[in-house]
């Protein structure tokens, strides 16, 4: 946002400097006509109807006031002889002739230009412009102007190049020019804290106008839109601030994270090795779902399965853990040699979708290798989980219900579901190894296991005492950090090898 408000307020504040331009460089242009007018209708025609009597006569005088009078731009007019001024239309016949500076440039036209020249002006005598045509010579009228803009901040210079030397040069009296060229009409650029503006032409003379603004002054000068300004910016800067914040939640939220996750494939997989209890060697493992997410943090499945639920991405998730665990597995010349359990969500397992993806993306030779745990949270529909159950298991698939004892744990339906195999839950195992309550449960889920006929699966087992206890309780397998943490594959191949 900032990135297009700045460049956009500069260039709304430079077009505003363009329009001052503008306005000046037609002002000066049009003075310039006015002078040219003046030159042509009233100074020139005085050579030719006095061209006999060069004398400050009262005829001669009459005329310079006509003259005077008529023009808009020149004033004063003036006759000139041996190069004296020795008449004026205000002052009469001098009594002591005034001696003419040497011209700054002279037109193609002939008009002698001299940008200091001394002015009678009754008593008193002041410096200013003048031209002359032939013996007739007119004062500038806009002293006061053309050193002056409307603004203070406002500044501008005229020059003029004869044979790409400077002939003249006028404006501002503030404001000096470092370099005087003809080219690149139309520039604009910065130079010691002005903004300036060129303006060139080569007909009927080599003439430049630049127009500069004073960056400090105009905004010290123009409150209003230096507040404006000021506000603006600011309310952009709130804004940014904002929105920035929000849209960076909004990226970095775990919702999008995982939507985008997911996509990319930035899942990870870990195998944790699976025990027999009867010898301490390996029957297996479970999969597990690492996700690294957009901050590089690596996020357990209780961090982010819910979201997957809220985010309707059971599917895609599901499909993403089964094509990368029987590639990993492949890869590690692993696959058919030892059991391996994948999680499933409930409505994928009701869906078919489950099904539908093993048979796509695994031999039907290794069907029997695989089990699958289902958990008894979010079962929304039992009749059709039921079936999918079935038809798992028809296939030749092993069904495990994970974590039992933190859902409903209803024997009639844990009757009816026809699963392989029960896993007791981490939180029961845990402290189990004491005669405390949690021990009582355990024991009550193993009789309703081996009541059932099912094998039973422990997990979380981290001493020795609590493995001691699952041996003497009878249970199957056992799984924890006792036998090892979540391991990748490469490192669950190792420990494959070294068992």
């Amino acid at each position: 946002m900032l990135a297009i408000i700045i460049p956009l307020i500069s260039l709304s504040v430079i077009r505003s400097w363009q329009n001052y331009f503008d306005a000046t460089a037609n002002q000066i242009d049009t003075l310039s006509n006015g002078f040219n007018q003046d030159i042509k209708k009233h100074l020139a025609p005085l050579n030719n109807q006095f061209q006999q009597r060069l004398e400050c006569n009262k005829e001669l005088i009459n005329k310079l006031q006509t003259s005077d009078y008529n023009a808009k731009n020149l004033t004063n007019f003036a006759l000139v002889r041996n190069n004296k001024i020795i008449c004026t239309a205000y002052m009469g016949s001098l009594p002591t002739p005034i001696p003419l500076q040497d011209p700054d440039w002279i037109t193609q036209k002939g008009v002698r230009v001299i940008l200091n020249q001394d002015i009678p002006i009754f008593e008193s005598q002041l410096t200013g412009r003048t031209v002359q045509k032939g013996a007739f010579l007119a004062f500038l009228d806009y002293q006061r102007g053309d050193s002056q803009t409307e603004f203070l901040w406002l500044k501008y210079r005229v020059y003029g190049l004869v044979n790409s030397k400077t002939a003249y040069s006028y404006g501002s009296e503030d404001f000096q020019l470092s370099d005087h060229t003809l080219h690149n009409s139309g520039q604009q650029w910065y130079e010691l804290g002005y903004w300036l503006l060129k303006s060139c032409n080569n007909k009927p003379s080599n003439e430049c106008k630049v127009i500069a603004i004073d960056i400090q002054q105009y905004f010290s000068s123009e409150r209003n839109v230096t507040f404006i300004l000021s506000m603006l910016l600011i309310t952009v800067l709130m804004l940014t601030t904002i929105y920035s914040s929000r849209l960076h939640a909004w990226i970095y939220s775990l919702p999008r994270q995982v939507r985008t996750g997911l996509k990319d494939e930035q899942l990870q997989l870990h195998y944790q090795p699976i025990i027999n209890m009867n010898d301490l060697s390996l029957s297996g493992c479970e999969v597990l779902c690492r996700w690294n997410n957009a901050e590089g943090n690596m996020l357990q499945p209780d961090q982010f399965i819910h979201v997957v639920e809220k985010n309707n991405q059971t599917r895609e998730l599901t499909t993403l853990v089964v094509t990368k665990c029987i590639k990993e597995l492949s890869f590690a010349k692993l696959l058919g040699k030892y059991q391996v359990a994948i999680n499933a969500f409930p409505d994928d397992i009701a869906s078919g979708h489950l099904a539908r993806t093993l048979c796509r993306r695994l031999p039907v030779k290794y069907f029997s290798f695989f089990t699958i745990e289902l958990t008894e949270k979010q079962i929304t529909n039992f009749a059709a989980l039921q079936e999918g159950v079935r038809q798992l298991r028809v296939l030749g698939f092993k069904v495990a219900i994970d974590d039992f004892g933190t859902g409903f744990s209803n024997l009639e339906g844990l009757r009816d579901l026809s699963v392989d195999t029960l896993k007791i839950d981490k939180s029961f195992v845990w402290g189990a190894e004491t005669p405390s309550l949690k021990q009582s449960l355990v024991k009550h889920i193993v009789g309703i296991a081996k009541s059932l006929k099912l094998n039973i699966v422990a997990e979380g087992v981290e001493t020795e005492q609590q493995l001691d206890l699952l041996r003497q309780l009878g249970i199957d397998f056992s799984q924890g950090y006792l036998h090892s943490r979540p391991l990748s594959i490469s490192d669950y191949s190792n420990f494959v090898s070294a068992t």
